[in-house]
Formats: C-alpha cells, sequence, structure tokens
C-alpha cells in the first residue's frame, strides 16, 4: 500500500516519517519513499496514514523541478567517477584520477618520448606518451558523455509542466 501524497514532497527520508510519528504519539515505521507517495513494509494504523499525508507538503512545481535537477546531477556524479574500460583496463575517473591523468597528458603532448610509471590495481605499469594520451581521451570522452546527458536531462525537466512529466526523467 502507497499513502498518496500529492506532488513532490518535502523531507523525503523514511526516518524523518518515524520521527514524526513518534513525536505525534504514535509508532514509528519504516518505508520508502515513491514518486507518487511513501510505501510502508509494514501494514499501519489509520491514524499513522493520517499524520504521514499530513505532515508532508507538497512541492510546487518549480521546487520539485529543483529537486530533480539535483537528483540527475548526483546521478551524473556517480556516473563520472564510475571508471572507464580503455583497452580491456578498468581506468578510475575520479576527480583526483582525471586531474592525474590530464597532467600526464599535456606532458605528453609536450614530450612524444615521454614515459612514467602508472599505478593501477595490479600493480605498475610503464606508459609511453601514445598510451598516456589514449587514456586522457577515453576519460575525457567519457566525462563528457555524462555531462551531456545531463544536459539534455535538464531540458526535459526544464519543459515539464506537470509532476508527471518530471517522474518520466530519469537517468
Amino acid at each position: 500500500m502507497v499513502i498518496a501524497l500529492t506532488g513532490w514532497c518535502r523531507d523525503r527520508y523514511p526516518t524523518v516519517v518515524s520521527a514524526m510519528l513518534i513525536e505525534a504519539g504514535l509508532p514509528p515505521i519504516g518505508g520508502v519513499f515513491r514518486y507518487g507517495g511513501f510505501e510502508p513494509y509494514e501494514d499501519i494504523s489509520d491514524a499513522q496514514i493520517a499524520a504521514i499525508a499530513g505532515y508532508f507538503a507538497p512541492m510546487t512545481l518549480d521546487e520539485a523541478k529543483a529537486a530533480k535537477k539535483q537528483e540527475i546531477a548526483a546521478a551524473r556524479y556517480a556516473a563520472e567517477i564510475a571508471g572507464v574500460t580503455v583497452g580491456g583496463a578498468t581506468v578510475r575517473t575520479d576527480r583526483e584520477s582525471q586531474a592525474l591523468i590530464t597532467g600526464a597528458a599535456l606532458k605528453a603532448l609536450q614530450d612524444a618520448e615521454y614515459s612514467c610509471s602508472w599505478k593501477t590495481d595490479g600493480g605498475f605499469v610503464q606508459l609511453a606518451a601514445p598510451q598516456i594520451l589514449a587514456i586522457a581521451d577515453a576519460v575525457r570522452a567519457h566525462v563528457q558523455a555524462q555531462f551531456d546527458h545531463e544536459r539534455a536531462l535538464l531540458a526535459l525537466i526544464d519543459a515539464a509542466e506537470t509532476v508527471e512529466d518530471l517522474e518520466a526523467v530519469t537517468w
């Protein structure tokens, strides 16, 4: 059973539900928020249902768009730093790794004979300038693809006219 909550709601955290119920003198419950409301993990009383439905104020469409943009940005960041496979090897793409790869690529552009020891999960490998540049290109393409995808989704969010339109926008 899902307790219907009109529109998107503020404080969309299950721990807030339990704290609110305790504050209202009702037994706490566990559950999960869905776009259409709150789904408890167990059977609950009519008093608990009424308290939950009454506590969470619906967001305006503009507030829901802002929340959806934050959700999409978080998904983009997770995809960005998930890594990329280059020549059968996984290359880290967290922000620090991106910076280190960029620095190595700059040196490889300055000196075609440049090589360096690069630490991987399996130990150190020796990379020559062309390999460094190939890795940097793959990492850059991966990161840019995530930002491009986010930008396309943000346009859909901006164009949304209803909460249902927003719900259709997913990473």
